[in-house]
């Protein structure tokens, strides 16, 4: 979907959302577990290259890209969240990079954490695995906005920009409009489709 997005003119934005209660806990564990013990090193280097595409493609996405954090954002899922340029997160947010618990390294996330807070900052997201309420997350610059139900309103979004608050991505004023308005529109349908 986001290669997809990459090539439609008619795409201005992405915006990354949960399906369910959780925006994301990241990897299944069970297959992580399976890989580690029994896997051979090309699996893991394969299963660790699929995840850096990922994150490689939302890093340099040309269109802005949105995380709409709801519920948990774990591990990997709080990753996907950091790569996008702008993270609202919803009263309910949670963010936590958990990978230290079962033992792996959190080694691409610490590629890009350091865009979103300092360097203190995000080794100590990296070694302690202990949620992140939302209003903590945007305190620290892990989060941009704190929303109610995922409601973005216009002046919401033009106060992130006033702000400097969409650190990824560089737009002119006249392409900053456009792709806040269409921001602005692919929220409220998503709120209304939720």
């Amino acid at each position: 979907a986001l290669a997809e997005a990459r090539c439609d003119d008619a795409v201005r934005a992405v915006i990354l959302t949960g399906a369910g209660r959780h925006f994301s806990a990241g990897a299944d564990l069970a297959a992580l577990e399976a890989v580690a013990a029994g896997g051979s090193e090309e699996d893991n280097r394969a299963d660790s290259e699929r995840l850096e595409r990922l994150f490689a493609e939302l890093l340099s996405h040309p269109k802005l890209t949105v995380a709409a954090v709801h519920g948990a954002a774990v591990a990997g899922g709080c990753g996907l969240a950091t790569a996008c340029d702008l993270v609202v997160a919803g009263p309910r947010a949670r963010f936590a990079y958990t990978e230290v618990r079962i033992g792996f390294i959190p080694a691409l996330v610490s590629t890009f954490l350091t865009r979103r807070v300092s360097g203190a900052t995000a080794r100590r997201l990296l070694l302690d695995p202990r949620m992140l309420e939302a209003a903590k997350a945007l305190e620290i610059g892990l989060a941009d906005e704190l929303a109610d139900e995922l409601g973005v309103t216009r002046p919401t979004v033009h106060a992130l920009v006033r702000r400097g608050k969409i650190p990824c991505i560089e737009v002119t004023p006249r392409r900053r409009l456009f792709v806040l308005d269409d921001v602005l529109e692919a929220l409220t349908r998503h709120g209304e489709a939720g």
